[in-house]
């Protein structure tokens, strides 16, 4: 008898936790920046070597697709990974986003709690941050202080 479930236990078990997994799909998250200043903006992020730089028109949007790989959540990538990003507008009046909000911009671009949820589902995640008027306000009162 002992043998008999020893037996099943190593032929079976296996086969039945095996059969009962699912392939989930590569989870999604789109993250669309737009641009509702009136002003250009070109977007600076820094990471661990070689910085990704993003432009944005005048009363436009960019979008940035991520797979989070199968079975995979919400990526708030390249976000998660800098410390940093460096928002001109203009291509003249600057401000530096940190993820720390005591300094830098107010409204950073680095801090989740600033981006809108537009869609949530069990492999799609789908968030919206805008750039507004104050935000290039805050640009050009930080060159002004600093003498740019």
């Amino acid at each position: 008898m002992k043998r008999n479930i020893l037996i099943f236990i190593i032929f079976f078990v296996p086969i039945i936790f095996t059969s009962c997994t699912k392939d989930h799909p590569e989870a999604i998250t789109d993250l669309i920046i737009k641009n509702n200043t009136g002003h250009s903006i070109h977007l600076k992020i820094f990471l661990s070597k070689n910085p990704l730089e993003y432009q944005i028109n005048k009363l436009d949007s960019t979008e940035i697709k991520n797979n989070g790989g199968k079975g995979g959540g919400f990526l708030f990538w390249p976000f998660e990974t800098s410390d940093s990003v460096m928002v001109t507008f203009d291509n003249i009046h600057s401000i530096m986003h940190y993820k720390n909000e005591n300094s830098g911009a107010i409204r950073s671009i680095l801090n989740f709690d600033n981006w809108e949820k537009l869609k949530k589902q069990k492999y799609y995640y789908k968030y919206e941050y805008k750039f507004n008027k104050n935000d290039y306000n805050e640009a050009l009162q930080t060159a002004h202080n600093n003498g740019s």
